[in-house]
């Protein structure tokens, strides 16, 4: 959650970020981690808990753009390692989640031989 100022200017109130990016991308990424972890103990199989992942994920990265539209960036620099390194470690686990749902779902019910070359055959792509 964005810790925010509020000030009185001109009778109006406005919102101002004082919390760096760093420090609040640190704190929402923990929080993923052990909200995933939670699912992983709890969830009944894989395709429940891909669910789970995935839709948690996506409120994340809403919570993430909220902040960032209005999040005066210090730097060029800064906005460009939030954009190349930052959003795409969230990202990635939305990608994972959904590859593996993907897979499950896919999965043959045949012989062990059938179920190996599907398995193999994802590994490779």
């Amino acid at each position: 959650m964005p810790v925010t100022l509020c000030f009185i200017k001109d009778k109006h109130k406005v919102m101002e970020h004082k919390i760096p990016l760093e420090t609040y991308f640190a704190g929402l990424l923990q929080k993923v981690e052990w909200q995933i972890q939670e699912y992983e103990d709890t969830a009944a199989d894989t395709l429940t808990l891909c669910r789970l992942c995935v839709d948690y994920l996506q409120e994340i990265l809403g919570e993430l753009k909220n902040f960032i539209i209005s999040y005066p960036f210090a730097s060029t620099e800064e906005e460009i390692r939030f954009f190349k390194e930052l959003k795409p470690l969230l990202a990635s686990k939305i990608i994972y989640y959904n590859t593996v749902y993907k897979i499950e779902v896919r999965f043959p019910s045949g012989s062990e031989e059938v179920q190996r070359d599907y398995l193999l055959s994802e590994t490779d792509r």
